[in-house]
């Protein structure tokens, strides 16, 4: 074994195989099951990458509270996407579908009504939505 060599193990069987420094950031392939693994550059010593904001002439850019919130408050869960947080696909998408459905169900029974209670009503969730999408994106700074 190479004196500058490191073993690491495998995430689907657990077994063992010794891997290089000129591996790292590269796939190897285990020889107990055939599942590819990666090499991590942490295991030879180096830093842990992490995410960062783009930089732009010298300042960092962030993700818009006041962004966040308008898509939440139209599209449920837009905000979330937005930020980053992928759960809220399982908001949006169901939203999405119900408001096409809506849409077309709509195109049948004539011109829209305006109902006020109705507006009120729907909209308190997108408002809540819009709110907590705002709070995240102002922890996130």
């Amino acid at each position: 074994m190479d004196e500058n060599a490191k073993t690491i193990k495998c995430w689907h069987c657990g077994g063992e195989m010794s891997v290089a420094q000129q591996m790292i950031g590269t796939q190897v392939r285990c020889p107990h099951c055939e599942t590819t693994v990666p090499v991590p550059g942490e295991l030879f010593g180096a830093p842990l990458a992490k995410a960062e904001y783009v930089v732009d002439g010298g300042r960092r850019l962030r993700k818009s509270p006041a962004g966040a919130a308008i898509l939440n408050f139209f599209f449920w869960g837009g905000g979330y996407v937005y930020l980053g947080r992928m759960w809220g696909l399982l908001i949006l998408i169901p939203f999405c579908i119900l408001t096409g459905v809506q849409c077309m169900a709509s195109l049948d029974s004539g011109p829209p009504k305006f109902n006020l209670a109705e507006v009120v009503f729907w909209n308190i969730p997108g408002v809540a939505m819009a709110w907590h999408a705002y709070n995240m994106a102002q922890e996130c700074e």
